[in-house]
């Protein structure tokens, strides 16, 4: 395996010669190099949206492609905070964020990680099932994003389906538990307000079977958070 000048042109940020060599032959962007990176990696590292946008228009099997460590170019654009490139991926193939790494994460749950809502939100929209997908030590990415202060996501995930606040980590550990832990933590229980102001008639509704599960949890927690979140 060896670099091609297109390794070099993503180091330079030459975005146009890239772009090109994808409208030629996406095959181009399969090469890799000694650590089983394509040249998509080092686009991502150099921020070149318009690059990787290209490459998920061209083929989305491409963004599929792992490193030595099970990486997709999809973490590398997380890790850069590129969320117009996340967002297209979620449009042209929601599948593309099942795609795990040698710990079982997605690029959602770097998403997460990263403090990226907007991504999170359209994820949710796009395929709830997405918030499905465990790592592996069954963290999902709600539960990042509870641990990461962010209520807007769990507020959409409680809109769209309650039973995803109830997957377990292998610790036992529910997204709530770990959004009310991190409000006790950091003290931002403000932060959180809206979400818990949320939850509370979530319990005055009537509910579909599928969801009573999530309702009764939801149910066992009320009193608590009236006591604790609302003060």
């Amino acid at each position: 395996y060896d670099e091609t000048f297109f390794f070099f042109s993503s180091e330079k940020g030459f975005a146009n010669a890239l772009i090109k060599a994808l409208e030629i032959d996406p095959e181009l962007a399969k090469i890799r190099d000694k650590y089983s990176r394509t040249f998509l990696y080092d686009a991502a590292e150099k921020g070149l949206s318009n690059v990787l946008i290209k490459a998920l228009e061209a083929g989305p099997s491409l963004a599929k492609m792992k490193d030595y460590r099970g990486y997709t170019f999809l973490h590398y654009v997380t890790e850069e905070g590129l969320s117009d490139v996340l967002i297209k991926a979620l449009e042209v193939d929601p599948s593309l964020a099942k795609v795990q790494d040698d710990f079982g994460w997605t690029f959602l749950h770097d998403a997460a990680w990263k403090g990226l809502p907007d991504v999170l939100i359209k994820a949710l929209e796009v395929n709830p099932d997405l918030a499905k997908v465990q790592g592996n030590n069954g963290v999902t990415f709600l539960h990042l994003a509870a641990k990461e202060d962010l209520p807007n996501v769990l507020i959409k995930a409680l809109e769209i389906n309650p039973e995803l606040l109830t997957i377990k980590t292998k610790e036992g550990q529910l997204v709530l538990d770990l959004a009310r832990e991190r409000a006790s933590e950091r003290d931002c229980k403000a932060d959180f307000s809206e979400f818990f102001e949320f939850v509370d008639p979530m319990h005055q509704k009537e509910v579909q079977e599928s969801v009573q599960n999530a309702r009764n949890f939801l149910n066992e927690r009320k009193s608590q958070m009236l006591g604790e979140d609302r003060r």
